[in-house]
């Protein structure tokens, strides 16, 4: 049975289990992390993006002493959020960090994708979203957002291909997605 408040009550809960996981290990990477997935779920974007500058912090710390961190959800999280921002320019050297250390993942080709096509890289956008649809049904271990190896890939191809003038195939993409 439905119930906003018990939606509300879980949120909450998670929040105050997240903030006590940060208070704990404040240089986990990934307390961080989850803690900004939590706060964007509940509308708190500023708050959201300090912990998700926290944890990609935490993330190159770690990697500098050695240690293997997952670098997708805290490189995700932060782009996504400068995305929102409009901040491309930062967005693009965050996500080419991420790549550049290793994170190879669906989400940070469609975040590439995304940060180059509002820089008008528009050649190296159009390589970065077919390189998502190139990962239709492969299983990862960090969860991979929604229609990213299909919709998503798809429309923003559709988009591209409409500024390089190619109409035909721009339709071809938004079609695809819309059908998927």
């Amino acid at each position: 049975c439905y119930s906003p408040w018990r939606y509300d009550a879980n949120y909450q809960r998670n929040l105050t289990l997240l903030r006590r996981a940060v208070v704990l290990n404040p240089d986990a990477p990934m307390s961080h992390a989850w803690l900004a997935r939590e706060l964007l779920r509940v509308n708190k974007p500023d708050e959201a993006m300090r912990e998700a500058m926290l944890a990609w912090s935490a993330t190159k710390a770690a990697i500098a002493r050695g240690e293997h961190p997952s670098i997708i959800l805290p490189a995700s999280l932060l782009t996504f959020l400068m995305l929102e921002r409009g901040e491309a320019k930062k967005a693009l050297a965050i996500v080419n960090q991420a790549i550049t250390m290793g994170g190879d993942h669906p989400n940070l080709d469609l975040l590439l994708a995304t940060a180059l096509d509002c820089t008008d890289k528009l050649p190296q956008a159009e390589q970065a979203a077919r390189r998502c649809l190139e990962r239709d049904s492969v299983l990862y271990t960090t969860e991979v957002m929604p229609g990213a190896c299909s919709w998503a890939a798809m429309s923003l191809l559709g988009s591209i291909r409409l500024k390089q003038d190619d109409i035909t195939d721009a339709i071809h993409w938004f079609r695809s997605a819309l059908q998927d």
